[in-house]
């Protein structure tokens, strides 16, 4: 039974962290470009009338809260499925 967990350890998990990481990331690029340049547009006048006052546009606001959220689920995600993060907290814990 020790090949199991080998298995378990070597292959399972970081596919399984990465495949949440990927759908999170997914999920949130897709939430945020609905957000950000359908609905709060379309519906709301004082986020068009925020969004002007600050020299920017719905693009910009969708590139900010989309994108950059979504490189940094990424770059955490792999750190997590390699299993980094465990060993900083390992060496947090241990100082």
């Amino acid at each position: 039974m020790k090949t199991n967990k080998y298995l378990k350890d070597a292959l399972y998990h970081p596919v399984m962290r990465s495949l949440v990481c990927i759908i999170f990331a997914v999920a949130w690029n897709l939430l945020s470009a609905f957000l950000f340049l359908d609905f709060l547009p379309l519906n709301f006048g004082y986020y068009n009338t925020m969004v002007s006052n600050q020299g920017t546009n719905n693009f910009d606001v969708y590139m900010f809260w989309g994108w950059i959220p979504t490189i940094l689920i990424l770059v955490v995600g792999i750190f997590w499925a390699s299993g980094l993060l465990g060993m900083i907290q390992e060496w947090m814990e241990n100082l």
